[in-house]
């Protein structure tokens, strides 16, 4: 199976992965409720269940979504890392799968789906480095939760059937400066907040929809930031980038 040019920049999606699920008792995958099915990771759940591993489904970001369409799973937590009351939740629904005590479990997923967050939210306070950028967590961390759990905060993964940019970067899974044609990623990031939450653009760009254009919303932004090129065209690629990361950071 080949590799893409987003794996290619670790030392390769099998061998970093299988290391990870080897050295864990229980594999928690974590997926994005804005698009729970496109943050599954197939050949990663392959793994795991070739290795005879136990593995949980965490649906997380819930707060951003009116209601959440997930993979069918017996083993299935829908939360939000924002809400503290999660934390009880989630720990619960994993101390009640592990396999034995103590266990190691893994904390696995698409780049940006929040899995530090997931962690700090566990162990109550800040242990493993939080940013809304993708791949923002470079080496592989453990941290204790409790007597019985030692969770594994590992990198982003982008699984090697996905080879398609505008696909991953929708996904969060590239950072905004990195992406070949960031105006298509923002006109398809707009199309969708449009038709689900119009509010959310009016609300954090300040502006007032007169239309369902996604390059004339990139042309509100850029001119309600002062966001000019020459002749005060509005920059729209920058307002682009703007659209995307606040993507990232679930503003919108």
């Amino acid at each position: 199976m080949g590799k893409n040019r987003f794996l290619a920049k670790s030392s390769g999606f099998r061998y970093r992965i299988r290391r990870i699920i080897e050295s864990a008792d229980l594999v928690v995958e974590i997926l994005d409720a804005r698009d729970a099915w496109g943050t599954r990771n197939s050949e990663l759940e392959k793994l795991v269940k070739g290795r005879g591993k136990r593995l949980l489904t965490v649906v997380n970001k819930a707060d951003l979504v009116k209601s959440v369409d997930y993979p069918e799973s017996s083993k299935i937590c829908v939360i939000s890392s924002k809400n503290r009351g999660s934390a009880a939740i989630l720990k619960e629904f994993i101390r009640s799968n592990l396999p034995k005590k103590p266990a190691r479990v893994a904390i696995v997923g698409y780049p940006n789906v929040g899995k530090s967050t997931i962690i700090n939210l566990l162990k109550g306070r800040r242990s493993a480095s939080v940013a809304p950028i993708p791949g923002h967590t470079k080496g592989v961390q453990w941290v204790r939760i409790d007597e019985d759990i030692l969770l594994l905060d590992s990198p982003g993964v982008v699984p090697s059937y996905e080879r398609d940019e505008i696909s991953i970067a929708l996904k969060g899974a590239i950072e905004a400066d990195q992406i070949k044609n960031p105006e298509y990623v923002a006109h398809k990031i707009l199309e969708k907040v449009m038709r689900e939450n119009p509010a959310a653009i009016e609300k954090t760009y300040d502006i007032k929809l007169a239309s369902n254009d996604p390059q004339e919303v990139l042309s509100l932004i850029a001119t309600r930031r002062g966001r000019l090129l020459k002749r005060n065209e509005p920059d729209t690629l920058n307002a682009a980038k703007t659209v995307i990361r606040d993507r990232y950071k679930g503003k919108i």
